[in-house]
């Protein structure tokens, strides 16, 4: 439930009693978790709550949603329409709207031409009202007697006749701390802290009247503090516009575009502190975005070329890939490692580090010492394959299927014979029954055999041709000992490193090199 900010809380408690007596008057309806959006628009769907709505919806635990009427689910009818026709449906949620007698479970409802265009009145009406609401607000920004809508600035309160604003005795001296700390040179985190320290309420605790330990100060409510010209007495207007008729989205405007009343109430800081705390502010906005131009160059400089391969030998974990400056005056990363993620502590990192650059060298070795010995392994499969010995190795396999075949025929010859000498009367019924048997296991089992063998010489081909593929495609690297990424992802599984400095390299192809040592060895 929203109120787009128009409606007190009195209000609000109104209607949410009203939707608890409709639940309580249907047994089939079950009360999970209320959600009201104070102070949100119905026009715009990332609200707070109804986010944490839909995360609740979709994760199941609600099955029904119960609300005064359409508008107050939102306004914004493409949107709204989407969530009842669609969404809705497909997730099996039941959809109620009281006022507007609608309840997703009757056919008719879902079926009537009102709801739609109830959707579009309402997107309609919104709309309107926006732009009244921004018609209003520039003629009472026009007008010398009147403040901005809202609540007062933090360390302000509105006066009674809602014409000026009044100093805050018991939260001003805050907002001049915070001034002060700025111009000594304490960041904005740092003053969060001391402000969390002091136990000052923050500007949402002292707006809303919350209770003291509902929020907390933080670098961004610094910020807002620090950016508040209203602080120097004077009245600026239009720093925040948003126009819904247009479909425009609150932003901050220009200080090109504020409308400024001199000297309206009085100042919590002077101008020139103010405009120092500007200039600060300006300052550190530019250094930070060279710095953060400067890292992200040192990033692309530095990237991580061996990303989810190294692992830690004494854990068996992931290493992490670290970053670290040699060049303090520049800021200059100069190296880069890899590190146990259980070893993060300075005293501990020992025997935990690898360095990119040695890793490169060990591995790049220990791939040419790969490429190398498939190449052997390549000439030696050839010449076995020209050999006469080799022939024959390669061969013995075939003949073992030849000879199979063979006694599988003569057996089932003998079987046959065997049925005729029963039916001439040269065999009783028991020994002809007992011979049956034995001679149809015995060609069971050479049928098995034989399928085996089929099984192993189709493997093995298939194995050496996918090994000379292989090695054909990495002749090409023998002997070229520079880096190369591609090469190390399509060859590398894992790198384990050692506490004591062993390296491991576990190579992806190393199932298949060691099906061809095992046939080489065979063969000799």
């Amino acid at each position: 439930m929203e109120n787009g900010g128009d409606e007190t809380d009195e209000t609000l408690q109104t209607q949410m009693s009203m939707l608890y007596e409709y639940i309580d008057r249907h047994p089939d309806l079950k009360l999970t978790d209320s959600y009201m959006d104070n102070g949100y628009t119905g026009t715009n769907f990332d609200r707070p709550e109804f986010v944490r709505l839909m995360d609740d919806v979709r994760s199941g635990r609600i099955q029904c949603i119960v609300v005064k009427d359409l508008s107050r689910f939102g306004r914004n009818y493409l949107e709204t329409g989407y969530y009842i026709e669609t969404l809705f449906p497909h997730l099996n949620v039941r959809f109620i709207a009281v006022n507007d007698d609608f309840d997703s479970i009757q056919e008719s409802d879902r079926d009537s031409l009102s709801v739609p265009i109830k959707n579009m009145v309402n997107a309609l009406y919104a709309k309107d009202i926006s732009k009244k609401i921004c018609a209003a607000a520039e003629v009472r920004a026009s007008r010398p007697d009147v403040i901005p809508c809202g609540t007062a600035p933090f360390g302000y309160m509105v006066s009674d006749d809602r014409k000026h604003y009044l100093v805050d005795e018991e939260v001003a001296p805050y907002v001049r701390m915070i001034y002060r700390w700025a111009l000594d040179g304490v960041g904005n985190k740092n003053i969060a802290k001391r402000m969390e320290l002091l136990g000052a309420p923050t500007p949402g605790q002292r707006r809303a009247g919350q209770p003291a330990d509902s929020s907390k100060w933080n670098a961004g409510t610094v910020l807002k503090v620090l950016q508040n010209p209203n602080y120097t007495g004077d009245m600026h207007m239009g720093r925040m516009k948003q126009a819904l008729y247009k479909s425009e989205k609150v932003r901050w405007t220009s200080p090109e575009e504020w409308k400024v009343r001199k000297n309206t109430h009085e100042p919590l800081v002077t101008r020139d502190d103010y405009q120092k705390v500007q200039e600060l502010i300006s300052s550190y906005n530019k250094r930070k975005m060279a710095d953060d131009h400067f890292y992200v160059e040192q990033r692309e400089r530095m990237q991580d070329h061996f990303t989810g391969l190294v692992y830690c030998g004494e854990c068996g974990r992931r290493m992490d890939f670290r970053r670290y400056m040699h060049n303090y005056a520049t800021l200059e990363k100069a190296v880069s490692c890899y590190g146990c993620r259980k070893k993060s502590d300075v005293q501990d990192i020992e025997g935990h580090v690898v360095y990119e650059d040695f890793l490169k060298i060990v591995v790049m070795d220990q791939i040419q010492v790969l490429i190398k010995s498939m190449c052997d392994r390549k000439k030696l499969l050839d010449k076995m394959n020209t050999s006469t010995g080799g022939k024959r190795s390669m061969l013995s396999a075939e003949k073992k299927m030849v000879a199979l075949t063979a006694k599988i025929a003569e057996t089932e010859e003998r079987q046959g014979q065997l049925y005729e000498n029963f039916a001439d009367g040269l065999l009783e019924q028991e020994d002809y029954q007992s011979l049956k048997e034995r001679y149809i296991a015995d060609r069971q089992r050479m049928q098995a055999e034989l399928q085996e063998l089929e099984q192993q010489r189709r493997k093995l081909e298939k194995t050496v041709n996918r090994y000379k593929d292989l090695v054909k495609h990495l002749e090409s690297y023998l002997d070229k000992r520079d880096f190369n990424e591609a090469l190390v992802k399509e060859l590398v599984e894992r790198i384990v490193y050692y506490p004591s400095g062993g390296i491991e390299v576990i190579f992806k192809c190393n199932d298949v090199a060691e099906e061809i040592a095992c046939l080489l060895e065979g063969s000799d």
